[in-house]
């Protein structure tokens, strides 16, 4: 029993919607390597990664008492420096 509905059509393999998905496909990475490259382009201007081993952020002054204990802290930006292995 035959299956193929279009006596027309010739049983064989798809060779047009091959190229059509290989045409599409095809087409949207050249889209998305081309948005990719003028995003590059245009937003791009990194700074150098020695920059960040150069960062030092801003630390917490704090007031002790005659007790040592913390009654005031000074700060512009409140940092908690920890370790990488602290991190969760």
């Amino acid at each position: 029993m035959s299956w193929n509905l279009d006596p027309g059509e010739p049983v064989g393999f798809p060779w047009k919607k091959l190229f059509l998905i290989v045409f599409v496909a095809g087409l949207c990475f050249a889209l998305g390597a081309g948005a990719g490259i003028v995003l590059l382009a245009k937003f791009g201007d990194f700074p150098p990664i020695e920059s960040a081993a150069a960062y030092r952020p801003s630390v917490t002054s704090k007031i002790f008492d005659r007790n040592n204990l913390v009654v005031g802290e000074i700060y512009l930006e409140k940092w908690n420096v920890v370790l990488f292995k602290a991190i969760p």
